[in-house]
């Protein structure tokens, strides 16, 4: 499984952009798409759930949409939370072990950071036609 994120904007040669939300990449990945948009890869299981809400470098701010039990783990459907009404907020999915829902205290309809860490993301350039 993997999380397709398109629409990001490469900022500049370090940052992607969507709407209010940013994240830092490594230069060899954005090089060749200045001012073009670019669709953002990353696996649930490398998400980072963060306790609190915080902000720093690749941290999201996210609502919470769904919580899937699968055993020892749980499936987290994320909403980005994006303040530009016209850009269509993409939903992430994030794995969790089941412990940390609780410590935690998530649940459905709330808000979650989440954290990309910068050598997990993979760039594309999105597919035309």
């Amino acid at each position: 499984t993997m999380n397709f994120m398109a629409g990001w904007k490469v900022c500049d040669p370090t940052s992607l952009c969507y709407g209010n939300q940013s994240l830092k990449v490594a230069i060899d990945q954005t090089k060749k798409f200045i001012d073009k948009e670019v669709t953002v890869t990353i696996r649930p299981e490398d998400i980072r759930v963060l306790e609190t809400e915080e902000t720093g470098e690749n941290i999201l701010s996210t609502l919470v949409e769904n919580i899937e039990f699968r055993g020892s783990s749980y499936r987290l459907r994320l909403r980005l939370n994006i303040t530009d009404e016209q850009l269509n907020a993409p939903t992430i999915e994030a794995d969790l072990p089941a412990e940390k829902i609780d410590r935690f205290k998530i649940k459905k309809n709330s808000p979650l950071s989440i954290h990309f860490p910068k050598e997990r993301l993979l760039i594309f350039e999105p597919k035309s036609g």
